[in-house]
Formats: structure tokens, sequence, C-alpha cells
């Protein structure tokens, strides 16, 4: 009889400090660390105004530049690119923020919308 009651607080003493459940659930045990998040794909920074009854003004700072478009059409398409047609487009180095390269976009049907988008990018940044 002694010898059933020694196991018994033997097996008593054992349950209570083996750790029950998983880790996530026992408070004694350590938690794991998370695992580390993949790396943040940059996204270029946005901006637009316009559409209804004002022209469209669309710009994007990618790689260091500064891409400014007068079509909706067009800056959709380089948000899914990120690349300008160089034959579409006009680039002034130096004429940003900061000394940023800035690419306009350019249409022969509408001559004075790269005037007019780098007029606005100018006045939005206060350069003068």
């Amino acid at each position: 009889m002694h010898r059933i009651a020694v196991i018994a607080v033997t097996l008593a003493t054992l349950a209570t400090l083996a750790p029950t459940g998983t880790a996530e659930e026992s408070p004694a045990a350590p938690a794991a660390p998370a695992p580390a998040a993949p790396a943040a794909v940059a996204v270029p920074q946005t901006h637009t105004e316009g559409g209804m009854f004002k022209p469209f003004y669309g710009e994007i700072t990618h790689e260091n530049r500064i891409y400014l478009f007068g079509s909706k059409a067009k800056y959709q398409k380089f948000q899914g690119s990120l690349e300008a047609d160089p034959l579409k487009s006009k680039t002034f180095i130096g004429k940003g923020p900061n000394r940023m390269t800035v690419v306009a976009e350019t249409d022969k049907d509408a001559p004075t919308m790269t005037e007019r988008l780098v007029a606005q990018m100018r006045k939005r940044y206060d350069l003068q």
C-alpha cells in the first residue's frame, strides 16, 4: 500500500511539472520568434489631380525621378510597368525638387501639355 501512495504522489508531481499542450498554450514555455516578414516592395509615391472638368495631372516618384502624366491611360500604363516610353516623354535633368530629374509625357496632338505639367509640378513644390 505504501508503494501505491508513493507512486501516486510521484505521478501527481510529474504531472504538475510536465508541460501540457503546445508551446503556444503553455505560459511557461518561451514563445517562438515570429518568422521574418518578406521585405516590402518599394512602392513609388503617387499624386493625381484633375478629372472631369480640369485637365488630368498624374505624378509618380520612382528611382529618384518624378514622372508627370497628362493622360490617365499613360499614368495607369506606367504604374503597371514602371517604364516611360522614351519616344513620348521629355526629360528635364535637375529641374525637380532637390535637383531631381523630371520626365514629362509629351503628345503631338496637345503641344502645350508638357509645359502645363512642368508648370503644375513647379507650383506644387513651390519652385520658381
